[in-house]
């Protein structure tokens, strides 16, 4: 009967989130955002009817994440990341340092340990590059140079996201908070990140080239699974974040011929596992920590810090109103953003109430950016 029931949760759930995700497309947001809303809805804070600890939710959770990071991966573009304009760069650095400055230095303002400082940094690192793609496409300005600046920069940034994650791995895991340590991390993260590309845009394309010669149904997406796996698997071994591996494979896999086809067939299997992880991100919110008035300064301050961070970027871009454009196309934190929240949860670095504000900062960013942008690009 608990096998039925659970069945039966999953499956309602499942249909859902798909049905809140329709409502916010719908209405010019990310899908992300409704299943967000309904996990809060569901979650213990509310009806109380989903338990996000619930082990067998969990752990879809945890595959929801890794499936994300891989088909985030899938979806770059490792030549032109190679490739990127001197803009497109300043702007993905200047984009990350400063609300990680900005965050990091409020909360140890605020008495809170160095290496929570770090993930509030690190979690405003990130950006969201769907929900400013749609609003540039519903006013047909994705191939501008602001649109190709934000596409490219955003893609950076979730890579400079992904090393400051694994440094946040790397002390969660247990080793002493110093110089010598941070930096023997980055190096092996930087390492890790070079050695891989280098030699899986040697070999991989040959390696699935004879793949997609077997008669194996589907032999080519189960070897990208299990490579993403294994990848993911030896990154957590060495100290690094396992979706720091996976995004990697998926990077790498974009430099085969099979490219377009796994991103289309991942896209199916990933559209199932993927909005458990934001259902649970949501479930996992604490509506009490609204009640507190200082928690409400706390997220005001930290959302009007991660705007600021993000529209200084734009100073790379000469041209003034261009400027503006990219910076508030730099605003949405979106789904890294969460993953690094969701990560400071689970190795409780954090605990729910400062979940809760992280969450509803990342939301909010949301929320603003394509208010902003149509009145910059109408």
């Amino acid at each position: 009967m608990d096998f039925i029931l659970t069945l039966a949760l999953l499956l309602i759930l499942l249909a859902n989130a798909k049905i809140a995700g329709e409502i916010c497309e719908r209405i010019g947001y990310n899908a992300v955002l409704g299943e967000l809303l309904l996990g809060t809805l569901l979650g213990p804070s509310l009806l109380g009817i989903l338990n996000p600890s619930n082990e067998i939710i969990a752990f879809l959770a945890e595959v929801g994440v890794l499936f994300l990071l891989f088909e985030i991966g899938l979806e770059s573009n490792l030549k032109a990341l190679l490739r990127v304009g001197i803009r497109a760069t300043m702007v993905a650095i200047i984009g990350v340092v400063c609300p990680m400055i900005l965050g990091f230095g409020m909360f140890m303002f605020l008495g809170y340990s160095f290496l929570v400082s770090l993930l509030v940094g690190a979690t405003m690192t990130a950006t969201s590059v769907g929900i400013t793609m749609r609003v540039f496409s519903d006013l047909k300005k994705v191939d501008t140079v602001e649109g190709r600046i934000i596409l490219s920069a955003a893609v950076i940034d979730d890579v400079l996201g992904l090393l400051i994650l694994a440094i946040i791995a790397g002390l969660a895991q247990g080793q002493e908070l110093s110089i010598y340590n941070i930096g023997k991390i980055l190096l092996l993260s930087v390492g890790f990140l070079i050695i891989t590309i280098l030699l899986g845009v040697v070999i991989m394309p040959s390696i699935f080239d004879y793949i997609g010669k077997l008669k194996a149904k589907e032999a080519i997406v189960c070897f990208s699974l299990v490579f993403a796996g294994f990848l993911g698997i030896f990154a957590q071994e060495i100290g690094l974040a396992a979706i720091v591996g996976v995004f990697l494979a998926g990077l790498l896999l974009t430099r085969t011929n099979y490219a377009k086809e796994l991103h289309f067939k991942i896209n199916s299997i990933s559209s199932i596992f993927i909005p458990f992880f934001f259902i649970v991100a949501g479930a996992h919110i604490s509506l009490t920590a609204f009640t507190s008035l200082n928690s409400l300064t706390i997220i005001l301050v930290l959302l009007l810090l991660a705007c600021i961070g993000k529209i200084a970027s734009g100073l790379a871009v000469k041209n003034v109103a261009s400027s503006l454009i990219v910076g508030i196309g730099m605003i949405p934190r979106g789904e890294v953003g969460l993953i690094f929240a969701q990560y400071g949860l689970t190795y409780s670095l954090i605990d729910s109430s400062l979940y809760s504000v992280l969450v509803t900062v990342i939301l909010l960013t949301t929320f603003i950016t394509p208010i902003l942008l149509k009145k910059m690009l109408d």
